[in-house]
């Protein structure tokens, strides 16, 4: 091994890069699953009125549309309904492939002296998730809620629950602050 070699390696193993780097990615992770819970389970409860409704409706409407990829079936319901765009079902992907390399590969990118810590992808999911949120409260939930009868709500005044923690997690993880 080459001295350069040796200082970049020495460097990985630093005790606050592997806390960050952890927490980066552990972070995207959790990011990720926040996604895929809103993306599925939304208009799975919507579509079959919390259980009441047999769950064929929510089969024909939703995950036909990607047979036994169930995360981008509903992204791609999510872009039928006007709330995201053929770039976001696209971004999906990207996010899942990159929950699936940190999921499959984290030593690998634990000590990759090239890591960067993900910050434009980890950006890209968070907005991700607010816009889905935001569009699900302001379609979905005040419609169906009579305290908002007559109110006009704006989108920037909308913090769904998990875009507030990815929010606050991401600006930890990356010192954004």
């Amino acid at each position: 091994m080459n001295s350069e070699t040796t200082r970049s390696l020495h460097a990985v193993f630093e005790r606050d890069v592997v806390k960050t780097r952890l927490s980066q990615t552990g972070i995207f992770a959790l990011a990720y699953e926040f996604l895929k819970s809103i993306l599925i389970e939304n208009p799975e409860s919507f579509l079959t009125c919390c259980g009441s409704v047999p769950r064929d409706k929510y089969k024909a409407a939703v995950l036909a549309k990607c047979p036994g990829q169930p995360v981008i079936a509903s992204a791609l319901w999510f872009q039928e309904q006007g709330a995201i765009s053929e770039e976001d079902v696209e971004s999906v992907k990207r996010f899942r492939d990159h929950r699936n390399r940190i999921a499959h590969e984290l030593p690998n990118i634990l000590f990759d002296t090239e890591f960067d810590g993900g910050l434009e992808i980890m950006l890209d999911l968070y907005e991700l998730i607010q816009k889905v949120e935001r569009w699900w409260i302001i379609e979905i939930e005040i419609p169906a809620d009579p305290q908002y009868d007559g109110q006009a709500v704006e989108a920037s005044d909308i913090d769904g629950g998990c875009s507030s923690v990815v929010n606050y997690l991401t600006r930890v993880a990356y010192n954004l602050d």
